[in-house]
């Protein structure tokens, strides 16, 4: 298990003091929240993006249509305005881990120690 959760390699054999290991700990939590920030971010960005573009064209939606007729239209604009099905199908995972790890740095609360203390291997967070 320290392979996919290296937190636990702090537990043997002495486990560190009591407030280093809930630091540990918190900086384990916002790697995990980071890695999914950076991939969240991306699906945000494109939709939001798409959605601008097709508001100008179609300002009422939903539609009062029945549901196969609005999903039509969805697909219709999509294609249109390029709304990217994987918005992360270019990215590297290790990009996304290593973006979320700066981000964590660069609050300058945690050393990079305290990040390879916790860090799991990138399959463990987007296999």
């Amino acid at each position: 298990m320290i392979k996919r959760r290296p937190l636990l390699k702090c537990l043997s054999p002495e486990p560190p003091a009591r407030p280093h290991f809930d630091l540990l700990i918190l900086v384990e939590r916002m790697v995990w929240e980071r890695v999914n920030h950076q991939r969240h971010s991306r699906f945000t960005r494109s939709w939001k993006s798409f959605c601008r573009a097709w508001r100008g064209e179609d300002p009422v939606w939903p539609t009062e249509e029945a549901f196969e007729f609005q999903h039509q239209r969805l697909l219709g604009a999509a294609r249109r305005y390029g709304l990217a099905p994987n918005p992360i199908a270019g990215t590297k995972p290790a990009d996304l881990v290593q973006a979320a790890v700066q981000e964590i740095l660069a609050m300058q609360r945690f050393t990079s120690d305290d990040v390879a203390a916790v860090l799991p291997p990138v399959y463990e967070f987007l296999p």
